[in-house]
């Protein structure tokens, strides 16, 4: 097995699921990492990624370890000992954490967001598609990137996941926004499923950006909590124990002492691969400036969104002669076997991206 066998076995193929394994969850993730040092450690690699990541194993265990060690704080009723424990091992890593670090992604490079909201009455202002104000966050309830009470910006590379990641909402009850980053953000890059690494490295000679070898190095090294946080639910109960691990790190971008804006994290609801990695791509963006009442500052600063638009009404402007309110109810499909540029979603957005973009 080489470095590229190695990301596209299914075994270490993510989101995973767990609950086939008739294990707890932390000796799941144990397991999983013991299996995954002991491939890095017999590989063959043919690649200088490859090299690179079986000469750095110690860290790779290390990392590993440490996540484990978190989880396992946690699951006692330790969850301060457990951030704690994490910020140790991230501090330790953060020069390889810097080449998962978008720096300064500029607007035109992340392109347009998106963000839908499910609403029984009608959202008529840009405020009402934007992060869940601070006097309203006792409304903010747990979610894989979300800390209960604490208001994030969540926002996804395309309307797709963003319906996907809502369950499928009933379309007469969605509102959409398109966002813009208005200059530059700085987001740590947990983008890419393993097999997209993959391809990165069997192509590797027909790039020359020192900046994308070191990115594959460091995700092969930072796979365990890559993978830790991108564990599908068992159980849609209260406590979620696949959530500790994400929550725990966008605690740690929260902190003073952070100057990551926000995390980009692929969808556990999409499971194919699309044509597009951005397609299936979440943005968790925690406020950076609280407050007692409205939004944050610095956010309100960061981004530009249009009006929220009921989903009824944008596909008025696609088919306007439609006059069939059965179709209209139709919800839109992607399932990944054709181009996304050909499905509804795609239509949608390119009406939506033409509407005014303006500051909260």
């Amino acid at each position: 097995m080489n470095e590229i066998d190695l990301l596209n076995d299914d075994k270490y193929e993510l989101p995973k699921n767990w609950c086939d394994s008739g294990m707890y969850f932390d000796t799941f993730l144990e397991q999983l990492y013991n299996d995954y040092i002991n491939d890095i450690s017999s590989m063959k690699p043919t690649t200088a990624i490859g090299v690179y990541a079986k000469k750095q194993i110690q860290h790779v265990q290390r990392i590993a370890e440490g996540t484990l060690e978190s989880v396992k704080l946690y699951l006692s009723g330790q969850p301060s000992k457990a951030y704690t424990n994490l910020d140790n091992v991230l501090n330790d890593y953060s020069n390889l954490l810097n080449q998962l670090i978008s720096c300064d992604v500029m607007r035109d490079s992340v392109g347009i967001l998106y963000k839908l909201r499910r609403s029984s009455e009608p959202i008529t202002s840009r405020e009402g598609l934007f992060h869940v104000p601070f006097n309203l966050r006792h409304t903010i309830s747990t979610c894989r990137y979300s800390i209960p009470g604490f208001p994030c910006l969540y926002l996804g590379g395309s309307l797709h996941v963003c319906y996907e990641e809502l369950n499928r909402p009933e379309i007469k009850n969605s509102f959409i926004s398109a966002f813009k980053i208005n200059d530059s953000v700085r987001v740590l890059n947990f983008g890419y499923r393993p097999a997209e690494i993959a391809l990165f490295i069997s192509k590797m000679e027909l790039f020359t950006q020192t900046t994308l070898m070191e990115f594959c190095e460091a995700y092969m090294i930072l796979w365990p909590l890559i993978a830790a946080c991108s564990i599908r639910v068992r159980f849609d109960d209260k406590f979620k124990v696949e959530y500790i691990m994400p929550q725990l790190l966008l605690q740690w971008i929260s902190n003073e002492r952070s100057e990551i804006d926000g995390i980009r994290y692929f969808s556990t609801k999409v499971i194919y691969y699309p044509n597009n990695p951005k397609i299936n791509c979440n943005f968790a963006f925690p406020v950076k400036i609280v407050s007692h009442r409205g939004y944050c500052a610095k956010m309100k600063a960061d981004f530009m969104l249009t009006e929220p638009i009921n989903w009824f009404v944008l596909k008025s402007k696609i088919f306007p002669h439609q006059t069939d309110l059965s179709d209209q109810e139709l919800p839109p499909v992607f399932d990944g076997t054709s181009p996304y540029v050909d499905s509804e979603f795609a239509q949608f957005e390119l009406v939506l991206n033409r509407e005014p973009f303006e500051k909260l």
